[in-house]
């Protein structure tokens, strides 16, 4: 995740009427050297403010952003098609293997693999999900048919839940877990019909299915708002959804996207809701009230988005653009949403700042 603190490299560029401001960034500190497929953490947060999670080639490499320094690469080698990782907060990283059969748990501080967790053998796992706080991670089974989502307590290291629906399959690329790790939503689809997916909320305190609604058509991408109370969900048709967690009642359905979006990000307050068409077929990012769904803001830039993250602290959206170097930072501002209604930007010093604009090598 892209840290609150990183809002303080901004140079603003406001635009009057709007309210997203757009921003260019300089860079805090340069890095260079790094395999070409390095790709930082996806859909985890850092380690903290400044050590990153790092992924290069088939390695995971703890960097610190501060310094340049490299702190640790951690030893377990991962699957080439499927390098899915997360933070088993504070002091560990949870990894699929490079097998795909169990996923291993790796200590932070010295590399080293402290537990694995396997079902049995010959079931490959074809997904990892991890909740925000570390404790609860969620795999997908592509061997068993039906398939199954295998639910692991972290904090006691056992299998909780092997959980199946007759008939049916997950779509496991599409899973969400609230934060607390309480609920875990993915979409579901009935093997023998070509029908319209739909989306399923299991309780993972019993290990129960807890709410299923089918949306008018099928989910391109899926996540959950823990503090919005909401699960929202991008469709084949260019709409956009959300439905009450607890209740599975909808809440609202948006239209706006030109080209299904097939991205969508959710600002840690729960105040807001951002989706993009990660294929470029339509360049715009459109931001919704995660209560409402009224439009608060549509950025269209001149190329397409190649990734774009919510600062921790949800004042601003950091864009990266096919074809250019330099990020962009857009400053949220609208007067609906709570604590956002002005465009403000604290501008201390990432870090030392000994280190600003310094170039690290990363070997």
């Amino acid at each position: 995740m892209w840290k609150a603190d990183d809002q303080l490299l901004i140079e603003r560029l406001a635009m009057p009427n709007s309210h997203m401001c757009s921003n260019s960034c300089f860079a805090a500190r340069k890095r260079s050297g790094a395999n070409r497929r390095a790709l930082l953490c996806t859909g985890g947060p850092m380690i903290d403010d400044f050590q990153c999670l790092l992924l290069c080639g088939r390695e995971l490499r703890i960097y610190n952003l501060d310094t340049g320094e490299l702190v640790i690469k951690l030893r377990e080698v991962m699957n080439q098609k499927m390098p899915f990782f997360g933070l088993n907060r504070p002091d560990h990283v949870v990894a699929l293997s490079r097998s795909r059969m169990y996923v291993n748990m790796m200590n932070i501080a010295k590399g080293e693999c402290v537990a694995t967790f396997k079902v049995g053998e010959d079931r490959f796992l074809n997904s990892l999900t991890v909740s925000e706080n570390g404790k609860t991670c969620v795999c997908g089974d592509d061997t068993q048919k039906v398939s199954a989502l295998l639910v692991w307590d972290l904090s006691q290291r056992k299998l909780m839940y092997d959980l199946r629906i007759p008939h049916h399959e997950f779509l496991t690329r599409f899973v969400a877990i609230t934060s607390e790790g309480h609920y875990v939503a993915c979409v579901c689809r009935e093997k023998e019909e070509h029908a319209v997916n739909f989306i399923v909320v299991y309780d993972l305190a019993s290990g129960t299915l807890f709410k299923r609604w089918k949306p008018g058509a099928s989910s391109l991408a899926l996540t959950i708002s823990t503090p919005g109370g909401s699960v929202v969900a991008a469709l084949e048709d260019a709409t956009v959804t959300a439905n009450d967690l607890v209740t599975g009642n909808p809440r609202w359905l948006v239209k706006g996207h030109t080209y299904p979006a097939d991205t969508i990000r959710v600002d840690p307050r729960g105040t807001f809701v951002l989706t993009y068409d990660s294929t470029g077929h339509d360049r715009a990012i459109r931001i919704w009230d995660m209560q409402t769904g009224a439009s608060l803001s549509v950025w269209t830039p001149d190329s397409p988005v190649t990734a774009c993250e919510v600062s921790a602290d949800s004042r601003c959206v950091v864009v990266a653009l096919a074809g250019r170097a330099d990020l962009i930072t857009l400053v949220i501002a609208h007067k609906t949403l709570p604590g956002l209604e002005d465009v403000k930007v604290d501008e201390k010093i990432y870090g030392n700042e000994e280190n600003k604009g310094k170039e690290f090598e990363l070997t």
